[in-house]
């Protein structure tokens, strides 16, 4: 068969009782193209899927079936990567096209001119209300006041409204990296957004309005939608600072002072559901002329109340023991909270592990020892760090230790020779250079690296390459663990498509650049790099005129560098850790385009000419010939930006890392591995 000329994707979750209108609806369309329907069930909990094969002699049906639960947007972005139409359609399984609403939506870009930008086009959403004191009051006049703002919206604003039904080339979709699966809201409107700054034509066609049969039904539930909303803007805001609306009120009139007094009394989504829910009991007795403000009120606090707690901690199903973590790392959780208060570190504790919270995981830890002649010498002289000794009650409160890299876990390693917490409760230890230390260095390095192994219950690893490694040097397949090292893709946004005025940025101090290749590559050219590293660093490098060193910067002022760079630069020499992966995922997550060294490591991070062009390793030719391509090809670099984007966003947030991490922890404990195999 012909690749269909239009794909519509409907994500469903629960929809047994709301599909059969919408399919009904769709076999009365009449298509003069090969179309095809793709329903995404995202997770079958009520039989949905019976009733969708029931159609599949009146529709061009394709059923993708997920384990679901994880959102909607992730929903979306799975049927959009399975959709084979020149033009995707989204529609919402509570929604009831008229007959020739595809006809009409794929009519809309066949008559586009040959060589216009793409188009967006929108169906606003018409709700259709049961007579309720709620839908009178606010339901209904609150939807045609919507709907009428947004016809009367300027081009460059229509974003906004891109929700529930609209269409575009796939093409289009595909060029700014999809749906963000880790958006659990506003997933359209930022996808939207992201669409308009590539070029995309977005149009709200009166013609093509569709009928919604599930707005919220009373003020509970239109409560709860406005507090969740407000809370979804922190996200949308980290990604695209800017782009949303200010909507706080100074609080100079009443009802501002009204807002805000009420807003502060919603502290939880729980609570505002609870004033939707009395509102919903008192509009009836409530005069029929505030009724509306009444509810206008309660929407706005509630909004209010979720822009303040932001998306706050939440506690994962099936979770349901708490564990206790004695954590060891190179500070202490207390100062790492303190700084990230003050804006100086982009996550509350180290690498995001905040996350564990939600798997009911706590973190403790012990003081640090307070710096000594005799403690600096001893460490300096074996190269084992003592605070271990000082974790020692932590440990023994604690249901296991977490080493955050190798050389934290030496001692633990040690003691688990004698009896006491280390030796009873098992040991997790985060490595960084250890398979590089076991594949080419010293002896003592390679002893080093072979104890951590033995003792760790869990050696957890950031690329695949590493497995074999480890394997060859007495570690068991049980052991290993490897984890999609994460970053702050909330902290580190940008746009794809705002103006950059840096053309390439090399960032980087640790033992696996390889700048002598970077310096070769630009070298007579008039190719012009900005470099971060060390001072020490760059003063070992013959840096040419065209490469203007720059020291390290504070995390804030690194994002904002970045949010103003074209092309990050990562080169680097072929080693088994994915060294420079940290910085070509936070250039990446910040809309730059990236340039890293293809080694086996990096490869578990991005792929050549589709995230990221990746020139062999000491190549200066192909690094050259990579900077120039980005440069002098805007296309090229914008859509290999937003690729490398929405990769990142989707598989390479710090809470995919520590999500995976945790349900190794807790099968762990949970299967009784309380004490080292050897003990």
């Amino acid at each position: 068969m012909p690749d269909p000329a239009l794909s519509v994707v409907v994500p469903t979750r629960g929809g047994a009782t709301r599909l059969p209108v919408l399919l009904d609806a769709l076999a009365a369309q009449r298509v003069g193209e090969p179309w095809e329907l793709l329903v995404v069930l995202d997770g079958d909990v009520d039989g949905s899927r019976v009733v969708v094969e029931a159609y599949t002699e009146r529709l061009p049906i394709r059923i993708l079936e997920r384990d679901g639960g994880d959102g909607v947007s992730a929903a979306l972005a799975a049927g959009y990567a399975a959709a084979r139409g020149e033009i995707v359609l989204r529609c919402d399984d509570d929604l009831t096209p008229v007959p020739g609403f595809l006809a009409g939506h794929l009519a809309r870009h066949r008559s586009r001119p040959a060589g216009a930008p793409p188009l967006g086009v929108v169906s606003l959403t018409r709700d259709v209300f049961r007579d309720t004191p709620y839908a009178t009051a606010y339901g209904r006049p609150a939807n045609e006041r919507l709907i009428a703002q947004a016809y009367a919206r300027q081009p460059e604003e229509r974003w906004r409204h891109w929700a529930a039904c609209n269409s575009v080339p796939r093409e289009a979709y595909e060029a700014v990296g999809g749906f963000d699966p880790t958006m659990t809201y506003r997933e359209d409107s930022e996808l939207g957004l992201r669409l308009a700054r590539f070029g995309v034509e977005i149009v709200i066609d009166p013609e093509l309005e569709i009928e919604h049969r599930g707005p919220a039904a009373d003020a509970e539930s239109r409560v709860a939608r406005a507090f969740t909303s407000g809370s979804s803007e922190q996200a949308l805001d980290h990604r695209h600072p800017g782009a949303v609306d200010d909507l706080r009120s100074d609080g100079r009139s009443p009802w501002d002072r009204a807002v805000f007094l009420l807003a502060g009394r919603m502290t939880s989504h729980a609570v505002a559901r609870d004033w939707g829910r009395r509102l919903d009991r008192l509009l009836p007795r409530i005069p029929r002329a505030a009724r509306g403000k009444a509810v206008a009120l309660a929407v706005e606090a509630a909004a209010a109340a979720g822009r303040r707690c932001g998306t706050t901690a939440w506690v994962r199903d099936g979770a349901d023991q708490l564990i206790t973590l004695n954590v060891i790392y190179d500070m202490t959780l207390a100062q790492h909270e303190s700084e990230y208060a003050e804006g100086i570190r982009p996550t509350r504790l180290p690498y995001g592990m905040e996350r564990l919270e939600t798997h009911k995981i706590s973190l403790i830890e012990s003081p640090r020892y307070p710096p000594t002649k005799v403690t600096t010498v001893i460490e300096h002289r074996t190269g084992v760090r003592l605070q271990p000794l000082r974790a020692w009650h932590a440990a023994q409160r604690a249901d296991a230790t977490v080493a955050v890299w190798e050389h934290w876990a030496e001692l633990p390693a040690l003691l688990r020779r004698v009896p006491g917490p280390y030796r009873a409760k098992p040991l997790f230890t985060l490595v960084c250079w250890a398979a590089e230390d076991l594949r080419s260095g010293d002896a003592r390095s390679r002893a080093r690296a072979r104890r951590v192994i033995e003792a760790s219950d869990l050696i957890l690893f950031l690329s695949s390459n590493q497995r074999e490694v480890f394997l060859a040097n007495g570690a068991r397949p049980e052991q290993l663990v490897c984890l999609p090292f994460g970053v702050a893709t909330d902290f580190f946004s940008g746009d794809v498509g705002s103006h950059r005025d840096i053309e390439f940025l090399a960032v980087g101090v640790d033992r696996g650049r390889d700048y002598p290749t970077l310096i070769r590559a630009v070298e007579g050219t008039d190719l012009k790099v900005k470099l971060l590293t060390t001072p020490a660093r760059a003063q070992t490098l013959a840096l040419p005129s065209n490469i203007e060193p720059g020291g390290v910067l504070p995390p804030d002022a690194y994002r904002d560098l970045l949010r103003r760079t074209q092309v990050v630069i990562v080169p680097t020499h072929d080693y088994a850790y994915p060294t420079g992966q940290t910085v070509a995922l936070n250039a990446a997550a910040s809309g730059c385009a990236v340039i890293v060294s293809d080694t086996a490591a990096m490869a578990d991070y991005f792929s050549a000419e589709t995230t990221a062009l990746m020139p062999a390793v000491g190549d200066a030719g192909g690094l050259r010939s990579a900077m120039v391509r980005l440069r002098d090809d805007s296309r090229l670099r914008l859509a290999m930006a937003a690729r490398g984007q929405q990769h990142v966003r989707q598989g390479h947030h710090s809470y995919v890392m520590w999500d995976q991490a945790a349900d190794r922890f807790r099968s762990v404990l949970t299967t009784q591995h309380l004490t080292h195999p050897k003990a």
